[in-house]
């Protein structure tokens, strides 16, 4: 995550993160009220300088009393043709695999692309959330991976389950990206599409299909980095590990299915993701700033 200093906004200097790789989001807020007054997209490419994608500005803002607003304004305005799920019986055992919702629900749509989604137990990693962000010609469907949130140590106190000590699982993480585009380059590349300097080409299988990509890694730093990217179609494709080793690293990849074609993996996916939206709520993790979305 890239930090950027930026102009101070009726007083207040505020700084910008990167919601995904390359791309660097600065969001301005009111001094006084606190609310968001503009948002600034930027994309930069290597060394290129960066380029704006996306800016909006609040030209209106009112707060007006509740009583004033029309009687509708909260309504959900739902299809006419929704419908509710029937309510199990008290004690019934739903026959189903869970509906997807939320975050997976929002990836899974993105029908054009894969839904690359972890298969078996591998490190211990479980499914933390995702999401579906959209940028001008490229849509950025990203998975984030990571170890149960806490386990009980010997003496029963709550350490993390990658064994750091600490109740935010930093030290170990397997993220997924992709950026799909509407159309190739001039190049017949996806928009953006990079790789790290010093990568080297390999052949791998993904999903059951064979791909030419290319693999970094920095085994001397603390926890280790990998990164393995290519291209599929008009998607570039990103894989990055950080405290993984080589042998958990590929073996991740190994176990990638396409959540389209394999439901029962998708179902178990929904379930890993509302284990974890326990854990974080038990432990009260979102105090800290742990997110995943």
């Amino acid at each position: 995550m890239r930090i950027d200093n930026v102009a101070p906004m009726n007083g207040v200097s505020m700084a910008s993160a990167s919601t995904v790789p390359r791309l660097t989001m600065t969001l301005y807020i009111d001094a006084r009220s606190y609310t968001i007054r503009g948002l600034d997209l930027d994309e930069s490419t290597g060394s290129n300088a960066a380029t704006r994608v996306l800016s909006e500005r609040v030209t209106r803002f009112d707060t007006v009393p509740l009583a004033s607003l029309p009687a509708d304004t909260f309504s959900l305005h739902a299809p006419a043709n929704a419908q509710e799920p029937p309510s199990p019986a008290p004690g019934a055992t739903a026959a189903q695999p869970p509906e997807t919702t939320g975050a997976l629900a929002n990836i899974l749509a993105q029908s054009d692309q894969p839904a690359l989604l972890l298969s078996g137990d591998v490190a211990g990693l479980r499914f933390q959330g995702g999401g579906v962000m959209r940028v001008p010609g490229v849509a950025i469907t990203s998975y984030n991976y990571g170890p149960d949130l806490q386990g009980p140590d010997t003496t029963g106190g709550p350490v993390a389950a990658d064994g750091i000590g600490s109740s935010i699982p930093t030290a170990r993480s397997f993220n997924i990206q992709i950026n799909h585009a509407s159309a190739l380059d001039n190049n017949g590349r996806v928009p953006g599409a990079s790789t790290t300097r010093g990568a080297r080409p390999l052949t791998v299988t993904i999903a059951g299909q064979p791909v030419q990509a290319m693999y970094w890694a920095l085994e001397t730093n603390t926890p280790s980095l990998r990164e393995l990217s290519y291209q599929q179609g008009t998607s570039w494709i990103t894989m990055s590990s950080q405290g993984l080793s080589k042998e958990e690293f590929f073996a991740a990849l190994g176990a990638l299915v396409d959540g389209h074609r394999r439901p029962d993996i998708a179902a178990r996916t929904q379930y890993e993701l509302a284990l974890w939206y326990d854990e974080v709520t038990t432990t009260a993790a979102a105090s800290v700033g742990l997110y995943r979305g």
